[in-house]
């Protein structure tokens, strides 16, 4: 959204009257020699432009830190997360043995599911690898990888999910349109990103009622709160067995955190309380007056 927000703040230098801008910056920097070279440029130029936005809203508490450190101007600072619809991510029993079924599942099997396209931030190789850590001692646990790109035809992921004997226990979706549902499907949603801002598909599992193992990338640790497991990034071995402890707790307790993820979505996160804290900072730069 850099290139965005800079388009949108050369516009208001040149129109008249007192238009306020606002930048929305949804997207952390471990490291800017990963991001494209002409995209890392954009970012560092951002943070030096004359012409400054009236505020910048981020959606992670660590995105707003992570770009004041390259010189973001601090007063201008919101944090304001990504809101859910809790209403189409909820829990569904429906769903749940529709999809089981639909992958040859029975009612024993344990689902381990990840939701993220495929790109190298997202830590599909790091998943795996817990995976199979995971398949070792576990033979009722399956792995449903949902998103852009993570199909058969990716030849990388299906040589690793080969190499690591794992054939027979992960299922590969590609990019499904009935996400809601396939996440009620799952007994434990991940995220083994290696980068990340502020999690949709965590806060979507959560919302459905489905406790969550995650990376400590962005601001995953305050979504998940205590309704989950926060692991190190880029450790397939903690995460594998976070995974293990998640799923050898019995379907009562696990159910019983999967019911406090969703009580903390309705609680902080759902959508209608995160426009709420947008039209504020919205309305407190306006202050009432007539701009346009």
């Amino acid at each position: 959204m850099y290139h965005g927000n800079v388009a949108a703040t050369m516009l208001r230098h040149l129109m008249m009257g007192n238009v306020p801008v606002v930048w929305n910056v949804r997207h952390c920097l471990y490291d800017l020699s990963h991001e494209k070279n002409n995209t890392a440029r954009l970012i560092k130029a951002t943070a030096r432009l004359p012409f400054r936005p009236h505020s910048i809203i981020y959606n992670s508490r660590l995105s707003a830190m992570q770009h004041e450190a390259i010189g973001y101007s601090p007063t201008l600072r919101s944090v304001i997360p990504n809101g859910f619809d809790c209403q189409r991510f909820s829990p569904s029993l429906e769903a749940r043995n529709r999809y089981r079924h639909e992958m040859g599942l029975d009612s024993q099997s344990q689902i381990v599911g990840m939701v993220a396209r495929y790109h190298p931030i997202k830590g599909h190789a790091n998943f795996l690898e817990a995976a199979a850590r995971v398949s070792s001692e576990n033979n009722t646990a399956h792995f449903v990888m949902i998103g852009k790109g993570v199909d058969s035809e990716n030849q990388l992921l299906a040589k690793m999910v080969s190499d690591l004997g794992l054939s027979k226990r992960v299922h590969m979706l590609g990019e499904r349109s009935d996400t809601p549902a396939l996440t009620s499907a799952f007994d434990v949603a991940v995220s083994a990103s290696e980068s990340e801002g502020f999690s949709n598909t965590i806060g979507e599992a959560m919302a459905c009622g489905v406790p969550c193992v995650v990376t400590n990338a962005g601001d995953s640790a305050w979504l998940v709160g205590d309704t989950g497991k926060v692991v190190p990034r880029n450790d397939p071995h903690v995460l594998g067995e976070a995974l293990k402890t998640m799923l050898a707790m019995g379907d009562k307790q696990r159910q019983e955190l999967g019911k406090a993820a969703r009580q903390r979505i309705l609680d902080e996160y759902t959508i209608e309380k995160i426009s709420r804290q947008y039209m504020h900072v919205y309305h407190s730069l306006f202050d009432g007056k007539e701009t346009f």
